[in-house]
């Protein structure tokens, strides 16, 4: 179980830092929707609610 997590962490954080400035990328975790933005090279997370 632990290697699932690590494995999904892994390929969260891969995609997380190729993003460009400008750049975002939306994420659904369960029925939630994760919106990853970089802004001025911070990565800014907003939830976007679920359904």
């Amino acid at each position: 179980m632990l290697e699932i997590f690590n494995r999904i962490a892994e390929n969260f954080y891969r995609e997380i830092s190729l993003l460009i400035e400008g750049e975002s990328r939306i994420f659904r975790i369960g029925h939630h929707r994760i919106k990853a933005e970089n802004i001025q090279n911070n990565i800014v997370f907003s939830m976007l609610g679920g359904a």
